[in-house]
């Protein structure tokens, strides 16, 4: 991982100029697929492959654009194999955009791959994009930080280190909507957030990573609503939950079953909706998603301005965010992240002021 890979630096330098460009980045994010193993009752992790460099580009309306790299330095690399694999990936992914970063590509594969529409970038075009996206001199994704991360995240331990797993497989290749649940409820379990400490930097860590994909969701909820015709925010982000109108009907219409036993028990109906259809922390996320859908020309780099918290975080040091994001910086995306970052704490029962260290500036 990372500084094992002889293409580290390729994936550092075009991870650097999609955040130029205005994306939100990762890089190495695994590939896996799961099967349920009868023997052991648990989901058995097949790793597949991974994608080297990953980013997203959200527009106003809270789509987003895809962009992965497949990194390469060898020389004993088969193009064209790795161009149909790339095609592959980006169609698995319904990415936009599928980059080959590669020391040198011969005339014939250039020729090639607007076929299978993917952009080649070498050595000298590598060079070209720093200077175009001024990335070069980005003072992000530094060796330090990744040092700093991959420390931390080897570090984690017990019920700290499943979480993380799911944010860095099984998160990814599950549905947004399905994933928003799962990370609201996560330290819920056995009051596992009493255990999370402010002075504690791993925490920290780990926290920002959660809101950083719940964020993710919260876009998604939020394109969902816009789709939906802003008419009705209330019902539209219910249907999200529960995965859309035929996901939201159909557990409607299993209320409506049980509803007659349930209240001959409990002597109300009601409960079936508060455990079955709305989640103890849908008014709070209904207020967050209006926020978002309301300042939507400054929400777009919400999450990157996390990314920037989780460097601050990892390298104990303040990063100038003017700087960073440069003339698209805006005080109310800022605000923003740490309203999210707040709304998750609040609903988890966690102090609030958790991150005054970095909310602080």
């Amino acid at each position: 991982m990372y500084f094992d890979d002889k293409d580290f630096s390729q994936k550092v330098r075009f991870q650097k100029i999609l955040w130029s460009m205005g994306y939100w980045s990762r890089v190495e994010i695994p590939i896996v697929i799961y099967e349920d193993d009868n023997r052991s009752e648990k989901l058995q992790k097949h790793y597949l492959t991974d994608i080297d460099v990953y980013g997203e580009f959200y527009q106003p309306d809270f789509s987003s654009t895809k962009s992965i790299g497949d990194c390469k330095s060898g020389k004993n690399v088969k193009v064209f194999e790795r161009l149909f694999w790339l095609k592959g990936v980006k169609e698995y992914l319904k990415a936009e955009h599928a980059y080959l970063v590669k020391k040198s590509i011969s005339s014939k594969a250039k020729i090639f791959m607007p076929k299978v529409n993917i952009s080649g970038i070498d050595d000298q075009a590598l060079i070209e994009m720093e200077n175009i996206f001024h990335s070069a001199h980005l003072l992000l994704f530094s060796e330090d930080y990744y040092k700093a991360r991959i420390k931390v995240v080897g570090q984690l331990e017990d019920e700290y280190k499943k979480i993380y797993d799911y944010l860095n497989t099984r998160y990814w290749f599950t549905d947004l909507n399905v994933s928003m649940r799962v990370l609201m409820s996560m330290l819920k379990k056995r009051d596992f957030y009493n255990t999370f400490s402010r002075n504690n930097k791993i925490h920290s860590f780990l926290l920002l990573e959660i809101c950083i994909m719940l964020t993710r969701t919260l876009i998604d909820c939020s394109r969902y609503v816009i789709s939906r015709g802003v008419i009705n925010v209330e019902q539209s982000v219910m249907e999200y939950i529960h995965g859309g109108i035929d996901g939201y009907n159909n557990k409607m219409q299993m209320v409506r079953e049980i509803s007659a036993p349930i209240k001959e028990i409990f002597g109300s109906d009601e409960i079936a909706n508060k455990v079955l259809v709305k989640p103890e922390y849908y008014d709070e996320l209904l207020k967050m998603i209006v926020i978002l859908i309301g300042e939507a020309s400054n929400s777009k780099d919400v999450v990157r301005y996390m990314e920037l918290m989780q460097h601050e975080t990892l390298l104990e040091t303040q990063i100038d965010y003017t700087q960073i994001v440069g003339l698209n910086y805006s005080s109310i995306g800022h605000k923003i992240a740490k309203d999210i970052i707040t709304f998750f704490l609040k609903t988890n029962k966690m102090d609030t002021h958790f991150f005054d260290n970095i909310f602080g500036k």
